[in-house]
């Protein structure tokens, strides 16, 4: 063994197969837009952002852009009427990097809705092509009742989804 090198043990090929079993759990979710958003939300698509937030009465947060990789703008961050968390997102290339994301909330108003993610009881939905985090998000499997942490008030938390499969094109990555 020439000096210097580290013999590879079998924790390092377990620690290989884990990270293989990830990057091919990413790329086929990647690959396939889920749909598990209620329906109003796939009406979204094809609109403008700015039809988009009045028609379904979002109103963007404070800090609203979504960037993904940092600076590249991918959506803006609102919320319903409920207060759910309501993610429209746009093409990659509609607007132009910002190390600082400082784009303004005009500059969206104009741009596509191409995918909508949406928070509600802590359960992530999705139509459409949204982030791969999302994506991921939307379709993990709910833990199984006996498995799920106990609140101090002693109720036991909700994480049921539906997934149902939508023909609007994957996001490339």
């Amino acid at each position: 063994m020439p000096p210097g090198s580290r013999m590879a043990g079998p924790h390092v090929a377990e620690e290989m197969i884990r990270l293989i079993a990830i990057t091919c759990l990413a790329m086929s979710v990647g690959c396939a837009t889920r749909s598990t958003a209620p329906l109003q939300d796939a009406t979204l698509i094809g609109m403008n952002v700015s039809s988009a937030i009045r028609i379904a009465g979002l109103a963007p947060e404070r800090r609203f852009a979504i960037d993904e990789p940092p600076g590249i703008p991918r959506g803006i961050k609102t919320h319903d009427r409920r207060g759910e968390i309501v993610e429209l997102y746009v093409k990659r290339g509609d607007l132009p990097f910002s190390r600082n994301m400082d784009w303004s909330l005009e500059q969206f108003q104009t741009t596509t809705v191409i995918g909508v993610a949406r928070q509600h009881d802590g359960n992530w939905s999705v139509v459409g092509q949204v982030m791969l985090i999302r994506q991921m998000e939307a379709t993990r499997l709910p833990t199984k009742p006996s498995e799920q942490a106990v609140p101090s008030d002693g109720h036991k938390p909700s994480s049921s989804i539906s997934t149902t499969s939508s023909t609007a094109p994957a996001d490339a990555h």
